[in-house]
């Protein structure tokens, strides 16, 4: 047997996209879980033809064509109440899924299955929406979705797109040089993706904690007791309809991910920071804007806007009469949101063998 010469991106590198899993002709490639419950790659031997398409597709090995245009920044929130509360910031996503919908088009991203996995999904109807609503902490599953969406594109269906600025990167080489004007990408303000397996990890504990048989409902953005100054709260719901509520600051799980202690290993040298991304539109909190401009902060949460493209320019343009905003200097924001700008920074947090320790500690002491 011939030893392939294919050598995928090292584990400190990787994203997770899985473009290389997705788009191997042979099915050469697995997919391995490390101790965390994040996915890599690895190249099978026996079926690798050196035919180099999971190289020419990795993110990390190849660059996009990032978008000629200069950035402007608003902050604002739907006027649709009810949309806003649901939403973790202001509700901007909500509102250009809306307008996807009302043209027959399809959106696509992240939500919990019902064992709280975060996987991708494509919705067509606006009661579909909720599922996508929210913050969600952890790296949602790719597998499948970029074929779906070049289906979608070549029926000449308009799709909204939104992940994290490394999948959207990962898409526009899955779909190759021609992007599709029906193609709107939207991605994140993005401090890095938690452990799948902490996070259950911490479900397990929640419910033995409780004593509860089950979960039904989770987030880590309820405004119940306000959005402005970080005042969000995780809220958790259980089989039996009770509800706990833990503000963030007091939620272990939360506490893990701020101190960069679970997050994956590329989140400590991110290839995405800056303003010049691969998206047309990026969405965020716009964290500090109780000090910059009090008129557009109701403590029910606004959103942070940053127009990277043309065609995103026209799209936001197309749902303003939905919306509250406003225009702000390009660089406001990066005092109060540095993971715009910035990667995690691990030298200032516990090293990756203290994380293991820490995973193996939680592990035992959810499970007991």
């Amino acid at each position: 047997m011939t030893k392939t010469n294919i050598r995928l991106v090292s584990r400190k590198s990787c994203t997770g996209c899985l473009n290389c899993f997705d788009s191997c002709p042979k099915k050469a490639i697995s997919v391995r879980k490390d101790m965390f419950g994040f996915s890599y790659p690895k190249v099978i031997d026996k079926k690798c033809i050196n035919c180099g398409k999971c190289l020419s597709i990795c993110p990390i090995m190849n660059d996009v064509v990032r978008n000629q245009f200069t950035n402007v920044v608003y902050g604002g929130f739907s006027l649709d109440s009810s949309l806003r509360e649901k939403s973790s910031s202001g509700g901007i996503f909500g509102e250009l899924a809306r307008s996807f919908f009302s043209v027959g088009g399809v959106v696509y991203g992240a939500a919990y299955d019902s064992n709280f996995y975060v996987r991708h999904l494509r919705v067509e109807r606006e009661q579909e929406i909720d599922l996508l609503l929210g913050a969600k902490y952890i790296q949602s599953n790719l597998v499948g979705i970029f074929r779906q969406v070049r289906e979608d594109l070549r029926n000449n269906k308009h799709v909204l797109f939104t992940g994290l600025p490394c999948q959207i990167s990962a898409l526009k080489l899955y779909l190759g040089n021609k992007i599709s004007e029906n193609l709107l990408c939207v991605d994140l303000v993005c401090h890095g993706v938690a452990s799948p397996k902490v996070f259950q990890e911490y479900l397990f504990y929640i419910k033995c904690k409780e004593k509860k048989k089950s979960i039904c409902y989770f987030t880590s953005r309820d405004k119940s007791d306000g959005w402005s100054y970080y005042s969000h709260s995780e809220k958790i719901v259980f089989n039996d309809k009770t509800v706990l509520i833990t503000p963030n600051k007091r939620s272990l799980f939360f506490r893990l991910f701020g101190l960069n202690i679970i997050l994956r290993k590329n989140c400590f040298n991110c290839h995405y920071k800056g303003l010049n991304r691969d998206s047309d539109l990026t969405l965020g909190d716009f964290w500090g804007i109780w000090e910059i401009d009090k008129s557009i902060d109701d403590n029910k949460g606004t959103s942070l806007i940053i127009v990277n493209s043309y065609k995103g320019k026209t799209f936001l343009e197309s749902i303003k009469d939905k919306l509250i905003i406003k225009k702000y200097e390009i660089l406001l924001p990066s005092k109060y949101n540095p993971a715009i700008y910035e990667s995690v920074d691990g030298k200032r947090t516990f090293k990756r063998m203290t994380a293991k320790f820490a995973l193996m500690v939680i592990s035992l002491f959810f499970r007991n």
